[in-house]
């Protein structure tokens, strides 16, 4: 933390340079970042509304054969809550679980 505030009071005002900083946990910032001059202004990003979730999900699983009986809608109206992040996790998650399912069908079809 000392390095980072170090080099940001080092950078001088006359240069165009913007630090940007990303948190889940905005309540345990250390206040020395959070004061003027460093991160000084905070900008609050909420969860993604169903509209998006599903936006999400598509991008997610754009590459992904899916099942035509699975409702990428219905999933984005379950996942209320879910960040983009936990989203792509789900996505990752369902594809391995049907590549496992399919393998062992596929094996047990074989014998």
């Amino acid at each position: 933390m000392n390095q980072l505030l170090t080099e940001m009071d080092g950078v001088n005002a006359k240069k165009s340079i913007f630090f940007i900083g990303a948190t889940n946990r905005p309540d345990i910032l250390d206040e020395a970042l959070i004061r003027p001059g460093r991160l000084d202004q905070l900008i609050y990003i909420p969860l993604p509304d169903q509209s998006s979730r599903y936006s999400i999900l598509k991008a997610n699983l754009r590459k992904t054969p899916i099942a035509a009986n699975i409702d990428l809608h219905y999933i984005a109206e379950l996942t209320e809550g879910f960040s983009g992040a936990d989203i792509a996790e789900l996505s990752a998650r369902a594809s391995k679980a049907a590549v496992r399912e399919v393998s062992t069908l596929l094996t047990h079809s074989i014998r």
